[in-house]
């Protein structure tokens, strides 16, 4: 075999394996993130804590000055006429007791991720006035301008329970990381994307070449 055949063998096999790995980790992640599933640590609702894992995802509370935080996030279940908002599933909220603590969405392996939609709400119920719940995004490689921000307005006039938000395109895909930067917040039903149809086309496609070219070379 040809070095500049065995190079094109490689190439392709290269290809066909960063897709795979990139196809098996859009399966993974694909779905709701509901807060259904109490960590180790905290069994059940009402525990205060400073990270949560679910699906893949960490959430993570954190200081940008390099200290450790003092805000913390309980994973809640309110209930009918509380002072807290009901939806009848558990959930996290979030209320930050130190200067520029926030709340920190990552991925495993710091593998890239995308949002779609998100349940929010004011931590109190029922709610008298409006809040705003902003977003900050990181697409990795993106330059000159990788950085993305969205702010959603809930609560308000006696509202009670969630109001489902949905993320702008830019949100959807290529995301390093997602900082929560509001003071307080009641999140649920974090929605993640499923893989592209054409990604998975290309894929096939990439395979189907990749073992025409080694049976080809076979023969």
């Amino acid at each position: 075999m040809s070095s500049q055949n065995k190079k094109k063998r490689v190439g392709l096999l290269g290809c066909a394996a960063v897709l795979m790995q990139s196809f098996i980790a859009s399966l993974y992640a694909q779905g709701t993130i509901n807060f259904n599933e109490p960590p180790i640590l905290y069994p059940s609702v009402g525990y205060p804590m400073k990270t949560y894992y679910e699906q893949g995802f960490w959430f993570q509370v954190v200081n940008s000055y390099q200290r450790p935080p003092i805000s913390e996030m309980i994973r809640w279940q309110g209930s009918p006429g509380g002072a807290s908002p009901y939806n009848g599933t558990p959930y996290i909220h979030f209320g930050r007791g130190g200067f520029d603590d926030h709340v920190l969405i990552t991925y495993t392996n710091n593998a890239l991720f995308g949002l779609v939609s998100v349940d929010l709400a004011d931590v109190f119920a029922p709610s008298l006035d409006p809040i705003s719940i902003t977003f900050e995004g990181y697409r990795r490689g993106l330059y000159p301008d990788p950085w993305i921000s969205v702010t959603f307005t809930v609560g308000g006039g006696g509202s009670t329970t969630f109001q489902t938000c949905y993320f702008p395109a830019l949100f959807n895909s290529n995301l390093e990381w997602v900082a929560i930067t509001s003071p307080r917040w009641a999140m649920d039903n974090l929605v993640v994307p499923e893989p592209s149809t054409y990604a998975l086309l290309g894929l096939g496609l990439l395979v189907l070449a990749a073992r025409r070219f080694i049976r080809r070379r076979k023969l």
